[in-house]
């Protein structure tokens, strides 16, 4: 599943949603890490809630396989099923990577429009002198869609970060999402970027 992984981290989900699209949630089938996956962005990417639901009611309550109980949680936490969401946290894996948690966490924060301390998060888990990790951005990315987030806190964080990270699709796709100018991405005298940051910023069916 490293690829899958990658993907996920890279937000390249539509390569993903390829990868798992025909798995079904049949009676007795198994249940595999990428069948967690398919719900996944079936609630967080498609927003289709009743298809992911349909995959999660195919888990027990407790989740010994890392990436799957990580997938799982994010279903939980797009379909605001906090009993299943709360249940899987009760009962973590116990080879958990910590960017699992962390994701889920950034999330969370950001679903809330707790963005203030969603970047203190954030600050938090990245090391000094170092740029975020892309799944951190891609959390920011997905829980800021809400028009009640005040996005002061996130764009203030991504004005001080360097323009190496700042001139990427994740930073600026990030950028639009809090209403920065895309001036904001390049040095005094440098061509801003024309590549389009559009399949960062809209679901796999939007009209934007």
């Amino acid at each position: 599943m490293q690829d899958a992984t990658r993907q996920l981290h890279t937000y390249r989900w539509p390569e993903l949603w390829q990868a798992v699209r025909h798995l079904q949630p049949e009676p007795g089938a198994q249940r595999t890490p990428s069948l967690a996956l398919k719900a996944m962005l079936l609630a967080g990417w498609w927003q289709e809630g009743e298809l992911a639901q349909a995959c999660l009611a195919t888990y027990p309550e407790r989740i010994t396989d890392p990436l799957s109980h990580f997938a799982l949680s994010y279903t939980a936490l797009c379909l605001s099923d906090a009993p299943r969401f709360l249940a899987l946290r009760r009962h973590p894996p116990r080879q958990q990577a910590p960017w699992m948690r962390h994701w889920l966490e950034l999330e969370m924060l950001g679903r809330t429009a707790k963005t203030a301390e969603q970047i203190e998060l954030l600050r938090r888990i990245t090391p000094a002198g170092k740029a975020p990790a892309p799944w951190a951005c891609v959390a920011l990315l997905q829980s800021n869609e809400s028009s009640r987030n005040d996005m002061r806190p996130l764009r203030d964080w991504l004005q001080a970060q360097p323009l190496q990270f700042r001139a990427q699709d994740l930073a600026r796709a990030l950028a639009a999402r809090c209403g920065l100018p895309e001036a904001y991405l390049c040095a005094a005298g440098q061509p801003q970027r024309k590549r389009s940051i559009r399949p960062f910023l809209c679901g796999p069916h939007a009209s934007c």
